[in-house]
């Protein structure tokens, strides 16, 4: 914990930059949209299957975006990115607030998408991994917290905004975006830099391998299954938790409360892994995340008492927390900073595909009768062997710098 009061007293302002990225691109998260899904639907007269479509496309448009937009980072000055990523992202909230068609809501809902769930977590990690050297895994620890504090204060809001209307919440969320949250970061970047100097900068100078030269190496492609794991199990798991925990005789008010732990448990394993992968590399650790959401789901696929569900989703938050810690502190140390921005938001941009195509497929298992017990299963071994993948890519005692490939 000394470690990272030290580290907030020597980097405070990067630190709470990055902090808030994550925290208010809850406007673009799925659990605070769908909130008002019930108003939304009505409001267009759309069935679940019909709003859900409309969801489904917007955001599988947002992830074959994201790569292009993402790569911006990487070539302009980060304060104008940042502008530009919340002012999008307040305009998506009004849009959405005046929609007059399934059109316009279907255009709203890509706009907070990719503003939102894409480029504001995006542009935090990538300003935090280059600002950052041999604190980055802490630094990102701190900065994933944004994410955690999103889910316990957003939901709340977004209930006390139904009292209101689902139009004026967005309008207020938009207004709130550009009069008090953009301001607020501008006021963050406008200090001499020090220890996040490279992160407000083109990064014109910074050294690593290019996309192109990364989508070509072989240890790129023995690791994304790996990446993908935690988006398709979890995603998958959350999105069809009332079919779970029916057939498993559990309750929902239980699986509200083993998501509170789900969350404690990311948080706390994400500070722990922090500092791990500062001593030791986040290549050493990166596999551990895909062992872990192995277990939790192991777990929650052969038990059946109501404690299993609870030690499940414990497993399954520190696999969250660990898998979000050091991939983010991977790419940096595989592949160097010159391309951060746009390797990154290649691999964010097939986790959201790897997040839409989940639960259709899971959700085509239970149609044609397959026990969720087998289900989960089956998760399990493929993320254990997706961890057995990432350990080949990432053999103990390799180099903790990025080394360019030869031509």
């Amino acid at each position: 914990m000394h470690d990272y009061l030290a580290l907030l007293r020597r980097a405070p302002r990067l630190l709470a930059f990055g902090f808030l990225l994550t925290f208010f691109s809850a406007f673009g998260q799925t659990f605070f949209i769908a909130v008002f899904g019930a108003e939304v639907r009505a409001e267009f007269a759309l069935s679940h299957g019909g709003f859900g479509a409309i969801y489904s496309v917007a955001t599988l448009a947002s992830a074959a975006l994201l790569p292009w937009f993402g790569r911006v980072v990487d070539r302009h000055d980060l304060r104008h990115v940042t502008s530009a990523v919340v002012a999008g992202l307040a305009v998506a909230c009004v849009l959405h607030a005046t929609a007059a068609n399934v059109l316009m809501l279907g255009l709203a809902i890509l706009m907070l998408r990719l503003c939102g769930q894409g480029l504001m977590s995006h542009t935090a990690l990538t300003a935090v991994a280059r600002g950052f050297d041999a604190d980055r895994g802490k630094a990102i620890g701190v900065v994933l917290m944004g994410f955690a504090a999103s889910e316990v204060v957003f939901p709340q809001l977004a209930v006390l905004g139904l009292a209101v209307g689902w139009r004026s919440s967005w309008l207020v969320a938009g207004m709130a975006l550009l009069l008090l949250v953009l301001p607020g970061l501008r006021w963050l970047q406008a200090t001499p830099r020090r220890v996040g100097e490279v992160a407000a900068s083109s990064a014109t100078g910074a050294s690593g391998w290019t996309r192109g030269e990364v989508v070509r190496d072989r240890r790129f492609h023995l690791l994304l299954p790996g990446v993908l794991a935690p988006a398709i199990i979890a995603t998958g798991i959350f999105f069809h938790q009332s079919h779970i925990v029916a057939e498993k005789h559990w309750t929902m008010a239980l699986f509200a409360v083993s998501f509170a732990l789900f969350s404690a448990s990311a948080v706390a394993a994400s500070l722990l892994v922090g500092g791990l992968v500062d001593r030791h590399g986040a290549a050493r650790l990166a596999p551990l995340g895909a062992l872990l959401l192995a277990t939790g789901t192991a777990v929650m696929a052969v038990g059946g008492h109501e404690v299993v569900l609870v030690v499940a989703m414990v497993v399954l938050g520190a696999a969250n927390g660990v898998h979000a810690t050091t991939m983010a502190a991977l790419w940096a140390e595989l592949y160097g900073t010159a391309a951060y921005g746009a390797i990154r938001a290649l691999v964010a941009s097939a986790m959201v595909f790897g997040s839409a195509v989940s639960p259709f497929a899971l959700g085509w298992l239970f149609d044609r009768g397959a026990a969720v017990s087998l289900v989960l299963g089956g998760c399990a071994a493929y993320a254990l062997v997706a961890g057995s993948l990432m350990r080949v890519a990432l053999p103990p005692g390799m180099p903790r710098r990025s080394v360019r490939p030869v031509p």
